[in-house]
């Protein structure tokens, strides 16, 4: 495995020589990025030279029907949550910039079962400093800032820390402490990237997970991505990581991986298609000192786009797994009506790797019987609308429908989320 990885960086190498170079953190191929609703909204209105501001409105709505896979106990759920983001940026130099999201929301939950969860909450987003260029190449950031690469395979949070930027020619380097508010775990990262040319991003990084609470679990992370076009509208990504460390008494040893490929045919409505496959370690022996079975962050969405202008839960809307003891087959195709609008209907099939009775995280309230590797598969239909500027808008809907690992009683789960978000 190790041996082709590294033949294939060299030959994606050695074809982009000649190609025109530039620095990139964690950043997209394509200037047709899908919209991000998880975004700060831009600072577009100014209020004096150096002060400016921006603001968006948002409405959520979802809707998580059978999740117990058992329609003879009704846990239906259905959320609302409107929410108000302001921004404001204030850069006295061109060199520094300090930058400050505050967002204001209401949870309501619209069932008398489980009403008195609604909540509204005022959150501190993100508040940080930014110093470009404190010597030639190199830029800080300090405060509460948002951690994000592009897959959002390693993470998607707003978290306190402190990072470094240093870029020079076609390689970049972040590096970077950082915490959460309610957790006594800190991360640490150091993540490489090289761009040998417009259409191919390589990078490496290492990633620990120092944790002092009472899980005590520290996991150490080794990984490479790449991605890119191997020829014109055939786009690729691996994800690679090998995890060690220590879970309690135990130690940590497990592996995983993701691959796959989008390819746009050249077709009125622009259809494409995506292949991929996720694979996660499982344990074969739980009694043992060694705990085999790979595991994310914790800090993961696990969410990006296709081909689409919006992007969706690559492991499932519904299921939404986090890839641990799992190997997970995607198969897609999507269609693009028009340059501001996208349909996506993406399949899934999941089994474990070694049986178990427990699935690491996912959305659903029941557990497997342990007794097959078969946990069943899911259809997911995701559209995305947005305007030039202003307004965003996203539905998703998630069928699962149980496997052989499930009683054979077991019915199927259904959830639908749409999110409109209006842009000033």
């Amino acid at each position: 495995m190790a041996l082709l990885l590294m033949i294939v960086i060299l030959l994606l190498a050695d074809a982009c020589l000649f190609g025109s170079a530039y620095v990139v953190l964690c950043a997209s191929e394509k200037n047709d990025a899908a919209f991000d609703l998880g975004a700060p909204p831009k600072t577009r209105n100014r209020l004096t030279p150096d002060l400016s501001f921006g603001g968006s409105i948002a409405l959520e709505y979802e809707l998580e029907r059978n999740f117990d896979l058992n329609t003879k106990n009704p846990d239906d759920l259905v959320v609302w949550e409107p929410s108000l983001s302001m921004v404001f940026s204030y850069t006295p130099t061109d060199e520094s910039t300090v930058f400050l999201n505050v967002e204001s929301s209401r949870r309501i939950v619209d069932d008398e079962k489980n009403r008195k969860d609604s909540e509204t909450e005022l959150e501190l987003k993100q508040a940080f400093f930014l110093w470009k260029e404190m010597i030639d190449g190199l830029d800080l950031k300090i405060g509460r800032q948002r951690f994000k690469d592009k897959r959002e395979w390693l993470y998607d949070e707003e978290l306190n820390g402190i990072r470094l930027f240093y870029g020079f020619s076609s390689v970049a380097f972040d590096i970077s402490v950082s915490e959460k508010n309610d957790e006594r775990v800190t991360n640490y990262m150091l993540y490489g990237s090289y761009v040998p040319c417009k259409n191919t991003v390589i990078a490496a990084y290492s990633f620990v997970r120092d944790d002092r609470a009472s899980t005590k679990e520290s996991p150490i992370f080794y990984g490479v991505h790449l991605s890119g076009e191997v020829i014109d509208n055939l786009e690729y990504w691996l994800e690679l990581a090998h995890v060690r460390g220590r879970s309690g008494s135990k130690k940590i040893r497990g592996v995983g991986f993701d691959f796959g490929s989008t390819y746009e045919l050249a077709l009125p409505l622009k259809p494409s298609i995506t292949l991929g496959f996720a694979f996660g370690s499982g344990d074969s022996e739980p009694p043992d000192d060694k705990d085999t079975n790979f595991r994310q962050t914790g800090l993961q969405d696990n969410n990006a786009k296709f081909n689409g202008v919006t992007c969706l839960k690559y492991y499932g809307e519904m299921f939404n797994p986090e890839l641990s003891n799992l190997g997970i087959f995607t198969a897609g195709l999507g269609i693009r009506p028009t340059r501001k609008t996208s349909v996506d209907v993406v399949y899934h099939y999941y089994c474990q790797h070694e049986t178990s009775n427990e699935i690491r995280d996912s959305a659903l309230n029941k557990n497997p019987n342990g007794l097959s590797r078969k946990l069943g598969k899911e259809i997911d239909l995701v559209a995305g609308y947005r305007s030039k500027r202003h307004v965003k808008t996203g539905l998703s809907i998630g069928y699962f429908m149980p496997g052989k690992a499930f009683p054979h009683e077991a019915d199927e789960a259904f959830f639908v989320e749409i999110k409109i978000r209006y842009d000033f």
